[in-house]
This record gives C-alpha cells, structure tokens and sequence, in this order.
C-alpha cells in the first residue's frame, strides 16, 4: 500500500502515517474503536510502535486548535483513551481536565473521573481556580461544598494571586473565562483556537467577592498576608493597578478580623511571628504602629513606593479619636489630615509646618 511513496525509508513511512493518523483522530468521528482498530492494522503493517515516531505532528494539531482534539476523547468510550493519548497526551499531561474544566463542560468532567477517580475533589478545585468565579458554572454545580466553592479552592486562588504578583507580566497567572460553545460542537471545528485567548489581563483575582472568603481570610490571614509582603517588596515603581490592589488586600484582612498592628508589623514589615510576639511583650503594638504610620507624610522617608500606600490605608482604618491623640508632631499632623482631611490638624502645626504646608498646597 506504500509503494507510490518511493524511496521513502521505513523511519519516514512512520512519521507520514502518524501525521495521518493524528489528523484522523482529531476529526469527530462515529467509532472511534473501528478508526483505532485500522490506524494499528496499518501501523503493524511498517512498524507496530509507528505513532511514536511523529509526536510533532500531534502538538501542531493541538497548538493550531485543541478543541478538534478533545472532542476525539469526548465522542470516543473510555476504553480507547490511552490509544488517544498516545497521539495527543492530553491525560499524560494532565490537559484533559483543565479543558473540561475551561469549556464548562460536567459531562465531559464526570468522564474523566470514570476513567481515573483519584483525588478527584482536589483535582477539580485546583482547576476551577484557574478560572473566573461563575456561580452558575455546570462544572462548578458538581461541587459538594456550600456556595458550590471549596475552602481548597478558595486557598488555591489565594496562592494563585500571589502567583500572579510574584511572576513577570509576560507570563503572568491570569485567570481565564470559560468557553462553553467549544463542549456544545459534534463536527470538526475549523480554523485557529488558543486557550490562551481565554486569559484575562487583571492583576487583581477579586478574591473580596467569593464566598467565604472573608471566613478563610480570618483562619488563615497569613495566605493573604503573604500576597501583601510580596506587593510591598517587589514594587520599586509607581504602578496604580498595585496601589489599589494592597489597599484592598489589607481592608480585605480588616474585614477578616485581622487587627491593624498585626496586618502592619507582621505583613507590611515582614516580621515572623517570634518578632512581632517580643514587640507585643515589651510594648503597646497598637499605639506602636500608630506612631510608626503617621510618618507617612515625612519626605525624607526611605519607604519602599507601596509602603506609602499600607501606611495611608491602615490610616484610614485607625479610630479618628485614637488618631488624634496620637498625631503631635508637624509630620504626624499632615500624615492625619492626608486622611481625614481634616483641617484643625493644620490648626495644630508649629509656625514652619504651617509654611511647608503652604508651600505644599501651592505646588512649590
């Protein structure tokens, strides 16, 4: 049957069939045992381990359009999926789920832990938190848990928000949208698809708007904590997106319960815990922090650029009374009224920090 490809030696034979057969198998077809059956009997006719002589061929398919592929595991019983993924490794790969996951599709999911139950809770919610909260997602209805949304999940997505501070934009971790349609097709889908078209360009995941977040937030204010740490110490630069992001990390820890003087010295600062437990034995760490945030307005400062933006929020959230009490000196006073905007603490400034005041509000 080969006789027309003259010339060709049996390694190159190998490699034309396995390109064939890979395009075979990523066209829906009605039986896919009897397509499998015949791409082996012409395999043995060269060499029976043909197909693992042009793996190229079955990543160029999957780059110029995965769908064609899923839907060859979707249409075919599972007793046919490792013939499959000799072609494709989509389970090898561990891809399979997170396509199922990424095109809502729960009967496609529900396959998938038929042919391999292991850690399928785990599995699942380390997928579902790749992708953008949908409470009304058919996969996400599988769940067990209140809210459809796992305390794994939610400590995923916190981990996968630090993920996405810690890594350069370029390969940052997005969250990703869904893509129904692509589970929803039974023919061959044409043309050029990317999972990659699905990600979302935000450095803020939203984490304040899950449910449960805030319950988790007060367990473990340390995953927060973390993303907080690492906002302030990598971020040399003004970056907007960043500023609005810590503010809201560090109100999410205040709604969480978490008190101020621990958000400040332990997650603004980087104390370990042994430091911030020896502060709080030898001295008030509340009033302590109050002290150390109302220099925020001191120009000679050597704050990292986002300490600015922690000090001024922890600011806003301290009690205005407490914050008067402890606001004397002219730094102290205009770090308050950069808060409140109240202006009897300009009243309280000495003769010079009322002409640097001045000459601030003048722009000189």
């Amino acid at each position: 049957m080969f006789d027309s490809i003259g010339g060709s030696t049996e390694k190159q034979l190998a490699q034309i069939l396995a390109a064939n057969a890979f395009y075979a198998l990523s066209k829906p077809c009605r039986d896919y045992v009897a397509l499998l059956n015949y791409i082996k009997l012409v395999c043995n006719a060269i060499r029976p381990d043909a197909l693992s002589f042009h793996r190229d061929a079955g990543e160029a398919i999957l780059d110029a359009n995965p769908i064609n592929p899923y839907l060859a595991y979707k249409q075919a019983p599972v007793e046919v999926w490792g013939s499959i993924d000799d072609a494709f490794e989509l389970i090898r790969k561990k891809q399979l789920l997170r396509m199922a996951v990424s095109f809502d599709d729960a009967v496609m999911v529900e396959k998938i832990f038929s042919y391999k139950s292991a850690d399928q809770g785990v599995n699942l919610s380390n997928e579902l938190s790749r992708m953008v909260f949908d409470p009304l997602s058919a996969v996400r209805a599988l769940q067990g848990a209140p809210d459809s949304l796992t305390y794994t999940e939610l400590e995923r997505r916190i981990k996968r928000q630090l993920k996405c501070i810690e890594s350069p934009e370029e390969d940052r971790y997005w969250l990703s949208k869904t893509h129904p349609s692509a589970s929803q097709a039974s023919e061959f889908v044409p043309g050029l698809f990317s999972l990659g078209d699905l990600l979302i360009n935000s450095l803020d995941h939203h984490l304040r708007h899950l449910p449960r977040y805030e319950v988790f937030s007060q367990a473990q204010p340390g995953a927060v904590g973390d993303c907080i740490t690492t906002l302030i110490d990598q971020t040399i630069e003004k970056n907007p997106a960043k500023e609005k992001l810590l503010a809201t990390l560090i109100k999410d820890l205040d709604r969480g319960l978490s008190s101020h003087d621990e958000i400040f010295f332990k997650y603004c600062l980087g104390m370990s815990m042994g430091q911030y437990l020896d502060l709080a034995h030898n001295s008030n760490t509340y009033g302590k922090m109050i002290d150390r945030i109302l220099d925020v307005s001191d120009t000679n400062s050597c704050d990292l650029y986002l300490m600015r933006t922690a000090k001024l929020t922890l600011l806003s959230l301290v009690d205005p009374d407490l914050l008067c009490r402890h606001a004397k000196t002219d730094v102290q006073l205009r770090s308050a009224y950069l808060v409140t905007k109240d202006r009897s603490y300009l009243a309280k400034l000495s003769e010079s920090g009322r002409d640097n005041q001045m000459g601030t509000d003048l722009g000189l």
